[in-house]
């Protein structure tokens, strides 16, 4: 008996449209083996900063220094290499680096350094400096710092940024007063939430989209340690905050859709031109937090954060992420 040709047909066309639509969220990067390399050095430079590995220093100069760095994406490793410079009394190459992060337009050097400087840390019943304060040390932070200031007040930045910086406060501001209506009242309307957060993430788009030459994930007006773990490591600005809370927790259909015609193409392109491994983080946030609810253990690269720690994988689940994670230069999970 031959089957009917029009139910094929039903058939072949359900199958051809799944696959498409699963499709379209699977696309991961294709990336060059050198690219690969590339983050390969530059996870093992971090995980040697948070482990304070005696190669650390040696670590991160290997990822600052590889032909691929770009400092407009990771210009802030410069503040994190600087601490642990200063920990173990590298002066010369501290000032080297905290003078590279002056020129940037992408954080506020000076204050970084302060904060860096005067950052403690809890040893019972002490409280003392992470940076030992010592004559050699506290001459050095006014030197520099006095260099820092001058080099900063000197930057040409272009109006177009600080417009952009502005405008992503006063989305950022929008964004919390939402979820602190969701959080703290009981008393809110969904419906008007879902329209406020469409227009935040679209407006981000336009920003994207509108200068290219701005690297718009990299404005950081503050620093969050949520995510500094051993793996991942993610440093949330304002913008990252913004999709963290929205394109994560606030599911609605417009997250959807702005992350399948846009946030998926544009995070795996970063990847692939070496600008950072975005991609991995949101697309197992979106798999993990995606429409059909939340489920915690849905992780492709081991990115996936449950109340801000990774979670924990089986043996088998933890050999398949980390073939994932190989193919895009992630070190392996360990547990």
């Amino acid at each position: 008996m031959r089957p009917n040709s029009k139910i094929m047909k039903k058939i072949l066309i359900s199958i051809l449209t799944l696959t498409l639509s699963v499709g379209g969220f699977a696309q991961l990067p294709q990336l060059k083996s050198e690219v690969v390399k590339f983050y390969q050095i530059r996870d093992i430079a971090i995980q040697s900063r948070i482990l304070n590995s005696s190669n650390v220093i040696e670590k991160y100069e290997d990822f600052l220094n590889h032909p691929l760095f770009c400092e407009t994406a990771f210009g802030f490793e410069y503040i994190d290499f600087v601490e642990v410079l200063l920990r173990r009394g590298e002066y010369r190459k501290a000032e080297k680096y905290l003078l590279k992060t002056a020129r940037s337009h992408y954080m506020n050097a000076s204050d970084k350094f302060i904060a860096i400087f005067n950052r403690t840390k809890q040893t019972w019943p002490d409280t003392v400096f992470a940076i030992p304060r010592t004559p050699e040390s506290i001459k050095f932070k006014e030197t520099v710092l006095e260099k820092m200031l001058e080099i900063e007040e000197k930057r040409n930045i272009d109006p177009r940024f600080m417009a952009i910086v502005h405008e992503i406060g006063e989305l950022a501001e929008k964004e919390s007063v939402n979820r602190n209506l969701i959080h703290r009242t009981s008393n809110y309307d969904m419906e008007s939430i879902n329209k406020s957060d469409s227009v935040i993430i679209y407006r981000l788009i336009e920003l994207i989209k509108e200068n290219p030459d701005i690297d718009i994930m990299r404005i950081n007006m503050r620093k969050s340690h949520v995510f500094n773990v051993v793996t991942p490591y993610f440093d949330l600005g304002d913008v990252r905050m913004i999709l963290h809370h929205v394109l994560r927790h606030r599911s609605a259909s417009y997250a959807e859709t702005a992350w399948d015609n846009f946030f998926e193409a544009y995070f795996r392109e970063r990847a692939e031109q070496g600008k950072g491994l975005d991609y991995c983080f949101w697309y197992d946030t979106r798999l993990s937090h995606g429409k059909y609810g939340f489920n915690h253990n849905e992780t492709y690269y081991g990115m996936t954060l449950w109340h801000g720690n990774p979670v924990r994988l089986s043996v088998d689940r933890r050999k398949e992420v980390n073939e994932n994670r190989e193919k895009v230069g992630l070190s392996p999970l360990t547990r």
